[in-house]
């Protein structure tokens, strides 16, 4: 029994194997047929329909490029750049509005050098303005210190010299006088001239010579604020009736004038020159001033500086004076 089954199954397998064998040259005649009816084509491309994974690939990359999304070259994406030109482009138009904004600083930056030129030409011009007027006030504090504290001199008649007003008629002696300081700062005096004439009437005398010297004055005589020097005296025996004998005021043919100036120095060491001018009114029976600007004046002294002299001064009240008395005065005064 077990035999029998062999056998059978031998016996099915060959006939399968006969079959097939049959059939096999008849797909190979079929084949060739085929072959030799087709019309002649290329070899590659007959390649290629031979090869039907390279078709597919072909017909995948056509699509892709036909699905490709071109990008909006005039306003590009730059925050999700769609391939790498466009990301290219985004990092040119990012370096050029760089360069942009770098020609833009340099233009605020001239723009703002040209400002501080203009600022500073303006600070010089303000600090100039500045100074000059610091000047000024400084000139004004220094005129205000030079003349307001300044000395201002005056003569004080402490005898008149001549006597109009006498039962004898008209008597001369010796004029005596004195310099006051009306200011608020005291005034050395270092030169002293004085002198009377006398002119027919209504005749004037002329201006002193401003070269002319006078008697120089020791040190110490000063003119202290708001009083007087020592007393200075000179002659007035001048001829007021022409040579004639008389003695009344009906008899005079001449006028009698005190002429004179004092140079002295101020605690600031300048020089000033003041000259005087007076008339003798005999019906006043007193000095008064005449003339202008030419006989009556207070002002700078350009002269060269006067001869230096150490004799010493006869004023009681002057500083040389009072040093005197307090270190050499004796026991018995």
């Amino acid at each position: 029994m077990f035999i029998g089954g062999r056998l059978l199954i031998i016996a099915v397998g060959g006939c399968l194997i006969a079959l097939s064998a049959i059939g096999s040259p008849r797909n190979s005649v079929n084949n060739a047929q085929q072959e030799e009816q087709r019309p002649p084509s290329n070899s590659a491309h007959e390649k290629a329909d031979r090869q039907p994974l390279a078709i597919i690939g072909h017909v995948t990359v056509t699509a892709e490029r036909e699905n490709k999304i071109e990008p909006d070259w005039a306003k590009p994406n730059c925050k999700a750049p769609a391939n790498h030109d466009e990301a290219d482009l985004c990092k040119q138009i990012g370096m050029a509005e760089a360069a942009k904004n770098t020609v833009t600083l340099n233009i605020i930056q001239v723009g703002l050098g040209l400002l501080t030129l203009v600022g500073l030409f303006y600070t010089i011009r303000y600090t100039r303005i500045t100074a000059d007027a610091a000047v000024a006030g400084t000139k004004v504090a220094e005129r205000a210190l030079t003349q307001l504290e300044a000395p201002f001199l005056a003569v004080h008649f402490v005898e008149q010299g001549i006597n109009a007003k006498t039962v004898h008629g008209i008597v001369f002696d010796d004029l005596k006088y004195c310099i006051r300081n009306y200011g608020r700062t005291p005034a050395h005096i270092v030169e002293l001239d004085d002198f009377v004439t006398c002119l027919e009437i209504g005749a004037q005398p002329g201006p002193m010579n401003p070269d002319r010297r006078g008697r120089p004055m020791p040190y110490g005589v000063i003119a202290p604020p708001d009083a007087d020097t020592q007393e200075f005296s000179t002659v007035t025996h001048v001829d007021l009736f022409g040579g004639e004998s008389g003695r009344s005021i009906g008899d005079v043919v001449n006028v009698a004038f005190f002429q004179g100036f004092v140079r002295y120095r101020d605690i600031f060491d300048d020089r000033y020159i003041f000259g005087f001018c007076f008339v003798f009114d005999l019906k006043g029976n007193r000095w008064v001033l005449m003339g202008g600007d030419e006989h009556n004046y207070c002002k700078k002294d350009e002269s060269p500086e006067p001869p230096n002299t150490a004799v010493p001064s006869g004023d009681p009240r002057s500083v040389r004076s009072s040093l005197n008395m307090a270190f050499l005065r004796s026991r018995n005064g």
